[in-house]
């Protein structure tokens, strides 16, 4: 069992993956030609288990999930380039998981949206805009560095 992480920017997978066990990358499992699956050994008061974090660079035209047991999709995201939320919708189509978390550094507020600040936001969008984006798709948006407010 297991959860696919995707990165629709120029994040990576692995670093996210990094940053969930809190250790080195564990040493994968290669589970088709273009996806690994790093194990993550979880213990609690009350049961002990393993989940694999997947990762995969295949596109996702190309990307077949028929050999895995993938119960949540975590999607890698810019919200300063719009056509990153377009490859995210994708996936999450192609996945249909029930859990489906959005993920990026920080989205910024309405009220920074100005050029100065934010040039990208030229081709981006705010965090308002991604919660609504998040809202039509039924996945969470997750900002690794939120905003102090």
């Amino acid at each position: 069992d297991g959860c696919l992480i995707v990165s629709c920017c120029e994040d990576s997978p692995e670093e996210l993956i990094k940053e969930i066990v809190h250790s080195e990358l564990p040493e994968p499992a290669q589970v088709a030609d273009d996806t690994k699956a790093f194990p993550w050994p979880i213990e609690t008061k009350y049961y002990t288990a393993t989940i694999y974090l997947h990762s995969t660079s295949a596109p996702v035209s190309r990307y077949d999930d028929s050999a895995e047991n993938i119960h949540g999709l975590i999607v890698l995201f810019d919200p300063g380039q719009k056509e990153s939320l377009d490859l995210a919708a994708k996936w999450i189509e192609k996945c249909s998981c029930e859990v489906v978390l959005l993920v990026c550094g920080r989205c910024p507020a309405d009220n920074e949206a100005d050029a100065a600040r934010w040039p990208y936001l030229l081709t981006g969008m705010s965090r308002q805009q991604v919660l609504e984006w998040c809202i039509d798709r039924g996945c969470e948006l997750i900002e690794t560095r939120p905003s102090e407010d």
